[in-house]
């Protein structure tokens, strides 16, 4: 993978908006900014097929995610090592917590 092609591997969504690589002024490095009127418009994923992954075994996941005072949505599907997916859903736009444990 070529590191100047973040996206590479990863297929990209958009209806009204856009996703493209840029430089952040607060952090002066490379990030992805994902562009939409509304946050279902447009994404950025990975290995969709329900037992492929990245292959990534490292127990930590670090994002960084810069507050642009605007609505905004992220999910995140791990396999674990019981080949279970546990997904993560963030989001800034419900006003009540709901934690939902599913075993």
């Amino acid at each position: 993978m070529n590191s100047s092609k973040p996206l590479e591997i990863w297929k990209t969504k958009t209806k009204k908006g856009c996703v493209r690589k840029v430089l952040d002024d607060t952090i002066k490095l490379s990030a992805i900014e994902i562009l939409s009127e509304n946050t279902s418009d447009s994404y950025i994923y990975t290995a969709p097929q329900p037992f492929k992954s990245l292959s990534i075994t490292l127990p930590i996941i670090v994002l960084i995610i810069k507050n642009m005072n605007k609505y905004f949505s992220f999910r995140i599907s791990i396999l674990d090592d019981k080949r279970c997916r546990r997904t993560f859903r963030i989001s800034n736009f419900q006003v009540k917590k709901k934690p939902t444990i599913f075993i």
